[in-house]
């Protein structure tokens, strides 16, 4: 970044106008955003994905205070990723029923 003005840029580079520069440097810091902000995601993930292994076990032997741990950092993760909105509407979906978990097998995770 060397505090260029548009008209600079758009002359140095090539564009017609002054807004052509605007829209390419518009798209690239919105690149940047989106790219810094996946990295961010990424790592969040990686560190939910510590602490639900780190008391996975323990949910698993049916501690309570566990498994209510376990599904708030599932809930967090999933809302993180985006994995409970429909992709025709973006609305979260309907809540399942619990009995709808109860036959749920567990040694296939």
């Amino acid at each position: 970044m060397q505090g260029l003005t548009l008209a600079e840029i758009a002359d140095e580079v090539g564009y017609a106008s002054p807004s052509g520069a605007y829209a390419a440097v518009k798209r690239a810091l919105d690149a940047e955003t989106f790219d810094e902000a996946a990295e961010f995601r990424k790592l969040h993930v990686a560190r939910l994905e510590a602490l639900i292994v780190g008391i996975w076990d323990l949910a698993r032997e049916g501690k309570l205070g566990a498994v209510d741990r376990v599904l708030n950092l599932l809930k967090r993760e999933a809302k993180l990723l985006g994995l409970d909105l429909s992709p025709q509407s973006h609305e979260p979906p309907e809540e399942l029923p619990v009995k709808a978990y109860i036959n749920f097998p567990m040694d296939d995770i």
